[in-house]
């Protein structure tokens, strides 16, 4: 059986994670720079689910329909298997409309043109992959958070990866963490964000990621 097959994948890519319908247009500035708890565990959820999806630190520019297509696989395979159809025993299925939906969300935009990205093959509105088990629990901490003068945020982050069987708050101050079994540092990162309204619902639109060294 693979095992985060799609994570591996795309990650290896992009070193060479559903929410509704809509449009760019949708999406109304928000001014204040406030950085509390609720938007720390809120931050922390969010990049927690793109790191799971895939998504390496790099230059958002650089983020093809392909890095995109599995980024938004890898999103609903984790976080709504509802939406996933059977094929038969080995293989899966999902239809572009909610892989566009999850990209979306991250990414204020969607696939230009859809295509087969290594075992995600595509064909007549869906994406056919194989099926796969979990593996280790990784999670991001938010740091810091700080507005620009373009109106856009700037995050700090670390990502952390632990074993399967782990049970570790994500929102917890690592000191606190078991001392023999605690998650391991896979890296510091710097993101810039949009922070927008839809209907009522704060969000965030990734612009960049990478290493902050």
């Amino acid at each position: 059986m693979k095992k985060n097959f799609l994570v591996f994948i795309l990650s290896a890519w992009l070193m060479a994670g559903c929410g509704g319908n809509g449009d760019e247009k949708e999406l109304k500035q928000v001014s204040a720079d406030v950085f509390d708890e609720q938007t720390r565990i809120e931050l922390n959820d969010y990049f927690t689910q793109i790191l799971k999806a895939g998504i390496s630190p790099a230059d958002s520019n650089a983020f093809t329909d392909e890095a995109l297509i599995g980024f938004g696989v890898n999103y609903l395979i984790n976080t709504d298997p509802a939406s996933i159809m059977n094929v038969d025993e080995y293989t899966s299925q999902l239809s572009k409309e909610k892989v566009d939906s999850a990209i979306f969300l991250f990414f204020g935009k969607k696939i230009q043109k859809p295509v087969s990205v290594y075992e995600i093959q595509y064909e007549g509105g869906y994406f056919t992959f194989p099926k796969s088990e979990g593996g280790e629990m990784r999670f991001a901490q938010t740091q810091s958070l700080k507005m620009n003068a373009d109106s856009t945020f700037t995050a700090i982050l670390i990502n952390y990866i632990a074993g399967s069987g782990a049970c570790v708050d994500i929102n917890a101050d690592p000191a606190s963490w078991p001392k023999d079994d605690a998650p391991e540092n896979i890296g510091r990162v710097r993101a810039t964000l949009r922070k927008s309204i839809v209907k009522s619902v704060t969000r965030y639109v990734l612009l960049d990621y990478r290493p902050d060294m």
